[in-house]
């Protein structure tokens, strides 16, 4: 079994998509361990969202479970560009499983994320300028690595240099080729971290591409738009202009703390007439002094409200910690991974409902465009 460990609900969705494009049966589990027959076990331990206290004890407790499993090997799933306590949960996942040493890879570069000259770009152009700043939680300020990851200094090493004595290095990577170099060249028991491009070239070292089968919308249509990156909010009010029915805008109670009956009203009636809705924030609406934990409160206690009351079909989430406090809101924690609708979409199985999930800052798969602007 090759057990990944991923900071937040998103990207654990994102690796099982890579783990079952490669034909491989996978089990996805949120905050708890449990055992599996699975070839690979993928737990979400959404600590991310947390202080980094409460994220090291989550950390060290799920690791710890995942060893009475014996996996084969371990990959520790990182935000692509490093917003969470990447290096401290890294550090203590080495100390728990007795290594000294770990490679870091988070780039993506089939997604336009590359790290080059000891710089983090997103399609050439570094983080900070390219719509991280926004990030309510770890807003990213600097495409210097050191910066972005919170220590004073990390090896980077540059593709064909050799391996360093350090405990964690970190790898630059301009294209899918310098990935998988790196896949390549680490030895055995060392410590694996980065995000989805690293695990792909690691599993490609064993196992094939299977052909994916075509994906068929369900209706009733949850989307539930719970990311501030800016071209989900631009797409979400491009739709509420088309199409204002299609659309349902998180309302609060007096104190802001609860979600307004009336936006759950609202989402099963369009869900009842019209069969499709997004459910999104208004920035301008939001009340002085919530924060991002209440907002995702909200959505998700709004979305638990709906689902007692309004049968939905299918549910396609955007933003991981919006994601687990849906499903943690409707007690799910234990899903089946089906198919990849494309690179970060997943689309997964819990009872009779379709539930798929992808990170804020990944491009909305073109048929969910489609559903909505047609």
């Amino acid at each position: 079994m090759i057990a990944v460990l991923a900071d937040d609900f998103t990207g654990a969705a994102e690796l099982a998509g890579i783990a079952v494009r490669y034909g491989l049966r996978v089990s996805l589990c949120l905050g708890e361990v449990k055992p599996t027959t699975a070839d690979v076990l993928v737990v979400s331990t959404d600590s991310r969202s947390m202080s980094d206290a409460k994220a090291l004890a989550v950390t060290s407790t799920i690791v710890q479970q995942i060893l009475l499993l014996q996996p084969r090997w371990m990959y520790k799933k990182t935000d692509s560009v490093l917003r969470g306590y990447v290096m401290q949960e890294l550090q203590l996942q080495m100390q728990l499983c007795n290594q000294t040493q770990a490679l870091l890879l988070p780039a993506n570069p089939t997604l336009g994320r590359t790290i080059e000259q000891g710089k983090y770009l997103v399609n050439k152009v570094p983080v900070h300028e390219a719509g991280f700043a926004a990030d309510p939680e770890f807003p990213r300020t600097s495409a210097g690595l050191a910066d972005m990851l919170g220590v004073e200094e990390i090896p980077v090493l540059e593709v064909g240099e050799a391996l360093s004595h350090a405990a964690v290095m970190l790898a630059s990577a301009a294209t899918m080729q310098d990935v998988h170099h790196w896949a390549n060249a680490v030895p055995a028991g060392i410590a694996l971290a980065g995000a989805g491009d690293f695990f792909t070239a690691l599993l490609a070292r064993t196992y094939q591409e299977q052909l994916s089968s075509v994906i068929q919308l369900q209706q009733p249509f949850l989307y539930v738009c719970g990311t501030a990156f800016p071209a989900a909010v631009s797409f979400v009010q491009q739709v509420a202009l088309m199409h204002p029915a299609s659309v349902v805008w998180l309302s609060f109670v007096a104190n802001g703390t609860k979600p307004h009956p009336d936006c759950v009203q609202q989402l099963a009636f369009a869900l009842q007439h019209v069969g499709k809705v997004i459910f999104a924030i208004d920035a301008t609406q939001i009340p002085a002094g919530c924060t991002a934990a209440q907002l995702r409160s909200c959505m998700a206690d709004a979305v638990a409200q709906l689902f007692a009351r309004q049968y939905v079909a299918e549910m396609f989430i955007e933003g991981g910690s919006t994601a687990t406090s849906i499903l943690e809101a409707l007690q799910l924690h234990e899903l089946q991974p089906q198919q990849e609708w494309e690179r970060g979409s997943v689309r997964m199985k819990s009872n009779d409902c379709f539930i798929s999930v992808k990170p804020g800052s990944y491009v909305l798969p073109p048929i969910i465009q489609q559903l909505f602007v047609a």
